[in-house]
């Protein structure tokens, strides 16, 4: 039972202010949340495509440096190879001319010398240069193998970096987490000033 004019409760005004000023509080520090969470998505997106584009970057940058050592490997293999070839030919020339004068009979007897010893001398003289271009026509060959290989790698680490630097954001719920603590705090602010 209730009689006219008897107190049923009181409200402080002092609490219910207090309370509105810690609601106009969290309020206030969840927009400045929100704000830093956009600012850092912003960042991280920026941050992203700055490092796809770099990655793009170096993986054309080691295409083409790929492609230019490899045709510089195949450009001093194929000189090796040719340097070898010339060789070969203007000995065999050299020897099909010396066969020729001999069995043609030219060349004075007196004028002949011995050359039997200048001949041995000369044949290993021809073996060691021989085998000096051999094996720069190899070591050029494994320079150019080992262009192929190294390009092949860099490219394969470059198309990785690539495909890493595209994958997307992580994804985070904190700003619509606080967006919806901070409609509820509206509500109870607006509650708190109803009554």
């Amino acid at each position: 039972m209730v009689e006219k004019g008897e107190v049923l409760f009181q409200i402080s005004l002092s609490e219910l202010e207090e309370q509105i000023t810690a609601a106009r509080q969290d309020m206030e520090k969840m927009r400045l949340q929100n704000q830093d969470i956009l600012n850092s998505r912003n960042q991280e997106q920026q941050d992203q495509a700055t490092a796809r584009n770099r990655a793009a970057e170096d993986y054309d940058a080691a295409v083409l440096k790929g492609e230019q050592s490899i045709a510089e490997a195949k450009s001093a293999w194929e000189a090796a190879e040719g340097a070898l070839r010339e060789f070969l030919e203007s000995s065999a020339d050299e020897r099909l001319y010396s066969q020729e004068q001999e069995i043609s009979g030219e060349g004075s007897l007196s004028g002949q010398t011995d050359d039997s010893a200048g001949g041995e001398e000369s044949g290993a003289e021809w073996e060691v240069r021989k085998s000096e271009l051999e094996q720069a026509a190899a070591d050029a060959k494994q320079a150019y193998d080992e262009a192929v290989s190294s390009n092949d790698q860099n490219i394969l680490a470059a198309k990785r970096a690539l495909e890493d630097s595209s994958k997307g954001l992580t994804l985070d719920s904190t700003l619509e987490q606080n967006e919806i603590t901070r409609q509820r705090s509206a509500w109870q602010m607006l509650l708190v000033k109803a009554v």
